[in-house]
């Protein structure tokens, strides 16, 4: 396949944001592959230019979304500002009004919408002076569907969505309002593609369900990460500064709301009065932001650590270190419709994982993985506290988890393949 690509995604390039980090993935595949790439991005993204791949850095309009892209930008001090200075009247003009609007319609929340009044104009642009194949749209924010969705009418290139998460969930936008409104632009999008892809299989079929007539269009993909091909020897030199009898448990990512460490703590706290745990044989270890309620009371635990956020490589790196990766969902059913994007690092990692989840087809996905993977349910402390001692003695017994290896989905092969049209 040789492709020219539009590629737009409202955020690249921006450290510690996933939906960046999914992008800027398939980007490399792109680049790896030598298709001709224009992304189309947020004036908030970062990414340099190369032969094959083409940046275009549009503002938003409204004046919070322009705000919040102003203060990604000032991140690079190397950065020009210069785009930034020349809307500064524009935004001053219209940005209030803007904004007002679109919360009218949209009635709030993150998607962007403004940014599509500057994009949709660059991607037409795009479209009329280079022979564009095929149209990828990824989010994060929907306003990158929706511009996709738009210029794809004038242009004959396939049209390619994929959700990083759901538009509509069972714990998205409970208001009938919200639904509506979400359904209507769903549906829009889903229509105007050559394929739409979910990252569950969950989700997929839900949407199939939502619109019976489209759902020839509807598939999923598991859609893998890059694999930094780590060297072992940060495992090795971390382990002989660590005691023998300490299992490290490290977590990556933002803990919040209902997806915590509450229940793991309780857990811990009830097999150390029953005397089968130790203390001080497990640490858990959190690298990243915590916004609980509970932060304070984890700061005081001695078998908790927390560690600053860092780029994703780097982060990587530490994690090589851990004995085991902790992964913890959201308690309540939206976990059923989303596998974290942390997981595919996790499995190229190839460490045992402990997880606190709830949903059957991701359990399925980690007890894939080389290691293996021990599985306990958010909410119930018992099936937390069996999966612990499960955890520990596979550990000092260095018995593996898994029942089977798998290899993990590998994102070239599925990126390639989601955006074949000749498989359409």
């Amino acid at each position: 396949m040789k492709s020219r690509v539009l590629f737009i995604s409202y955020f690249t390039g921006v450290i510690g944001n996933c939906p960046a980090e999914w992008a800027d993935d398939k980007i490399n595949v792109l680049k790896t592959e030598k298709l001709d790439t224009y992304v189309l991005t947020g004036m908030g993204s970062c990414g340099i230019d190369c032969k094959i791949i083409k940046y275009f850095k549009t503002p938003s309009i409204a004046a919070d979304d322009f705000k919040y892209e102003v203060s990604l930008m000032q991140r690079d001090t190397n950065r020009s500002q210069f785009t930034r200075f020349a809307m500064l009247p524009f935004i001053f003009l219209f940005g209030k009004l803007v904004k007002w609007l679109t919360d009218k319609v949209t009635r709030g929340g993150s998607c962007q919408w403004s940014w599509v009044l500057m994009a949709f104009p660059t991607a037409l642009y795009i479209i009329f002076t280079r022979k564009i194949d095929i149209i990828f749209c990824t989010g994060g924010p929907p306003s990158a569907h929706l511009v996709g969705a738009l210029v794809s009418l004038f242009s004959r290139a396939k049209l390619v969505n994929e959700f990083q998460d759901p538009l509509i969930g069972s714990e998205i936008d409970s208001s009938e309002y919200k639904q509506r409104v979400t359904r209507f632009f769903e549906k829009y999008f889903i229509a105007r593609s050559q394929r739409t892809i979910f990252v569950t299989k969950k989700a997929s079929q839900d949407a199939q369900v939502r619109h019976r007539n489209l759902a020839k269009k509807i598939t999923f993909f598991y859609p893998g990460a890059r694999n930094f091909n780590l060297l072992l020897s940060h495992k090795a030199k971390n382990s002989k500064s660590k005691k023998a009898n300490s299992i490290e448990l490290l977590h990556m990512g933002t803990l919040y709301g209902n997806r915590n460490f509450d229940k793991i703590f309780c857990a811990l706290d009830e097999l150390y009065v029953e005397k089968k745990v130790h203390s001080g044989s497990l640490k858990i270890v959190n690298l990243g932001s915590v916004y609980c309620n509970g932060k304070d009371e984890y700061l005081m635990r001695e078998d908790f650590q927390l560690i600053d956020e860092m780029s994703r490589l780097d982060a990587i790196k530490r994690a090589s270190w851990a004995d085991t990766l902790l992964l913890a969902q959201h308690s309540d059913r939206r976990s059923l419709e989303t596998i974290p994007y942390k997981v595919y690092d996790y499995l190229n990692l190839e460490l045992p994982i402990f997880g606190l989840i709830n949903s059957p087809e991701l359990e399925a996905l980690l007890k894939s993985s080389k290691k293996g993977a021990v599985i306990a349910n958010p909410l119930e402390i018992s099936e937390i506290k069996e999966a612990i001692l499960k955890l520990i003695k596979s550990h000092k017994t260095n018995q593996l988890l898994a029942q089977q290896e798998k290899t993990p989905p590998n994102i070239r092969e599925q990126f390639l393949t989601s955006i074949n049209f000749e498989t359409i």
